[in-house]
């Protein structure tokens, strides 16, 4: 996707040029997702710790921590219309997270997704991204592309 001059008054209806990048389906949905590192050391740790915080924003909350499916050591959370997974494998622990009406399939399409996630490798040492999508700074085998570290 390219970006929309700093003049231009319009954006293209795929994409918000402020807060969280979304992408908006045909039925006016919001789509995204978001790959981050969390601090904990296990992802039942992440999980609790992400739950406290539901818990302070909806009290009321029925949400549990539950395993992934075909994804040991995962942990998914769901609260309303947001989801959590806490994915384990790299030397950090990773949360992906993510809106209900990302995935319509449900759930079971979704944990396909984090079964795929979680068995990606990480990115080669010294490889930054280029932009928004993370596979832009990785060649189509999977490693560095020959650019050099931007520092």
């Amino acid at each position: 996707m390219r970006s929309m001059p700093r003049s231009s008054k319009r954006w293209p209806t795929i994409c918000r040029p402020v807060g969280r990048p979304a992408f908006v389906q045909p039925d006016g949905t919001e789509a995204w997702l978001r790959l981050s590192y969390r601090p904990e050391a296990t992802a039942a740790e992440a999980a609790a710790s992400q739950l406290a915080l539901v818990k302070r924003g909806n009290p009321a909350t029925t949400a549990t921590p539950t395993p992934v499916p075909g994804v040991p050591g995962a942990m998914w959370l769901a609260d309303g219309r947001y989801r959590w997974a806490y994915l384990p494998g790299w030397s950090k622990l990773r949360q992906l997270s993510w809106s209900e009406s990302t995935c319509p399939a449900g759930e079971a399409a979704m944990f396909e997704v984090l079964r795929q996630v979680a068995t990606a490798p990480p990115p080669p040492p010294g490889v930054r991204r280029r932009g928004m999508i993370p596979g832009a700074a990785m060649g189509a085998d999977g490693g560095s592309d020959g650019e050099k570290p931007r520092g």
